[in-house]
């Protein structure tokens, strides 16, 4: 009896340490950092912003908040702010080959680049069994989750490190913690941007670059379908002003307080049951596609 006691009381500590432990980290990027003036001016880090995938969504947000921190835009067609330069690529990262990104490569070294958002992504249409999906589709899945990211990530650190400065932003996903059936390729694909960045983290851990991996939940977008938003489901913009503010301030982070709130308490759960739940909503989504679009198989 003493023994379970003992265990009991235990446990209730761990899980009360654990719980201190989010709470305060969750108050220091979203309160503290910002109040005493934690958060970095981009400004000092370069002229330039590089930003992929910035014609839509988290990516399009990025950009603007980016401009309107000072910063000169790099992107893939947008236009923004008054008085801040802004130019383009045009880049089809699904089929863009060895040359393509020498040529980028090029680009890059013509211009002081203080952020890197690797933000570009494709998913499915819907949830779908992987066997079901075209070759093709997969190969341009990886090419745009995982080379895009691999080889720009790469280039930036070239140009950052005689500088000992600079910021790079890989957009993950909160679905790279969770095994996903139905969007396995999606999922896995993420996970390894998370890995790559919080590995980056170690390697140029001492380099004056501030590498970051921001892994958000649904936020409104044509990707995400969803239109109206809601504190865990926030506008992109909402979403891209508070995970700039986060830059130096924390190198995993889920971008917004609702989100960070959401990744604490799944992160108590069992990984196997927030599978079993991840992937039963999956199926939801995917039966529900095709009844609206009779295509039941």
């Amino acid at each position: 009896m003493g023994l379970i006691l003992f265990l009991g009381y235990a446990t209730l500590l761990s899980l009360s340490a654990l719980f201190i432990y989010m709470i305060g980290s969750i108050l220091y990027v979203y309160v503290l950092a910002r109040n005493l003036g934690l958060t970095v001016d981009v400004r000092k880090l370069g002229e330039w912003a590089v930003v992929t995938g910035g014609t839509d969504g988290i990516g399009k947000c990025y950009a603007i908040e980016l401009a309107k921190r000072g910063l000169n835009v790099l992107i893939l067609g947008l236009m923004v702010a008054p008085n801040v330069q802004v130019d383009t690529i045009e880049v089809d990262f699904a089929r863009a080959d060895l040359n393509k990104y020498k040529s980028i490569e090029e680009k890059f070294k013509t211009i002081d680049i203080g952020v890197l958002v690797n933000n570009v992504g494709m998913s499915y249409v819907y949830p779908e069994y992987l066997h079901e999906l075209d070759l093709q589709f997969l190969l341009d899945l990886i090419n745009v989750n995982c080379v895009s990211t691999t080889l720009l990530t790469q280039m930036a650190i070239n140009q950052m490190l005689p500088k000992k400065r600079g910021a790079i932003v890989n957009i993950s996903s909160s679905l790279a913690s969770f095994r996903t059936a139905f969007l396995t390729a999606y999922s896995a694909s993420k996970a390894f941007i998370k890995t790559f960045t919080l590995s980056l983290v170690r390697e140029y851990g001492n380099s004056g670059i501030y590498i970051q991996c921001v892994s958000p939940f649904y936020v409104v977008s044509k990707m995400s379908k969803i239109r109206k938003p809601s504190f865990f489901i926030p506008l992109p913009a909402v979403y891209a002003k508070s995970a700039v503010d986060t830059i130096g301030v924390t190198s995993n982070t889920n971008g917004i307080l609702a989100h960070s709130i959401l990744g604490s308490l799944s992160s108590l759960v069992l990984p196997s049951i927030m599978s079993y739940f991840t992937s039963r909503h999956m199926r939801t989504i995917r039966n529900a596609f095709l009844r609206k679009n009779n295509k039941i198989k």
